[in-house]
Order: structure tokens, then C-alpha cells, then sequence
């Protein structure tokens, strides 16, 4: 399992929090919870990462891409595309100190992404007209998910 990218980001959240990070691995998917924080993610060859991010107050999914970079506040439809159906979302590019990371809430029909494993294929429009795809897998997903919702 490749967590790199999720590396920059929990150390992000313990810092924050003063608290020391817990963390659990489910297939290729690693939890880790961190003070009122806790995220559940994945990333893949590509060095791309995308899971689950939640505090007290909500969960936001977030794909973080090795690829084309944005700019904070902008904003894009992404399609995904899983065994559990096809989905669009609209998401919000963000400056986390130490990277810039797409997120849109999780809630809706979003959520059925991760009941039936597999992979998602996230399709990310370009201003060229073209798309910057990526794909992850969603073994473990679905118990990392469920965890960090605890």
C-alpha cells in the first residue's frame, strides 16, 4: 500500500492537533485519527491520493492529484466512475499548507461509491477540453471508511 501523499496530510493533522496520530490499514486503504480529525484514504502508482476527510463538524471527500495543479477557490465537475454506478461531483480546489487538494462534500449518493470495492475512475475536465483521469482502488475502502466513521 502507498500512502505518501496521505503522509503529508496526517502530518498536517497531528500537527494541528497537538495529539499523537492513531493509525489502521484495511487493504489498500490506511486510516488515521488525529485529535477531533480522522482521515480514511489511498493512493495510487501515480502518486495521486483520494479518501475521506472528517472533523466534528463533516466529512469532505478529496482527491489529491500528482497531475495538473489548481488554484485555490477553483472549482470543477469531476466524474467518478465505480462498480457501484457513475457519479458527478462538483469540488473546490484547497490550499492545505502543504498541498493543494480537491474536495467536495461527502454525503448523498457519493457515499455509495465505496459499498462494493473494485476501483473508481475520477475524470477531471481540463481548460483544453481534454481529461486528466486517475484511478484507485476501493479494496479496504469501505472498512476504512466505516472506521473512521466510528
Amino acid at each position: 500500500m502507498k500512502i505518501i501523499g496521505l503522509a503529508s496530510m496526517a502530518a498536517a493533522l497531528v500537527l494541528a492537533s497537538g495529539a499523537q496520530a492513531q493509525t489502521s490499514s484495511f487493504g489498500d486503504w490506511a486510516t488515521e485519527h488525529s485529535g477531533d480529525v480522522s482521515i480514511a484514504g489511498t493512493e495510487n502508482q501515480d502518486g495521486s491520493s483520494f479518501g475521506i476527510i472528517c472533523d466534528d463538524a463533516q466529512c469532505l471527500m478529496f482527491i489529491d492529484l500528482a497531475g495538473p495543479n489548481c488554484t485555490a477557490g477553483d472549482e470543477a465537475d469531476m466524474l467518478l466512475n465505480a462498480d457501484a454506478g457513475v457519479f458527478g461531483a462538483s469540488f473546490t480546489c484547497n490550499d492545505t499548507k502543504d498541498a493543494l487538494i480537491w474536495t467536495t462534500r461527502y454525503d448523498g449518493p457519493l457515499t455509495d461509491i465505496f459499498t462494493q470495492g473494485g476501483t473508481v475512475s475520477v475524470a477531471n475536465g481540463l481548460t483544453d477540453g481534454s481529461f486528466y483521469i486517475v484511478e484507485f482502488s476501493l479494496t479496504g475502502a469501505r472498512q476504512a471508511v466505516n472506521h473512521i466513521a466510528q
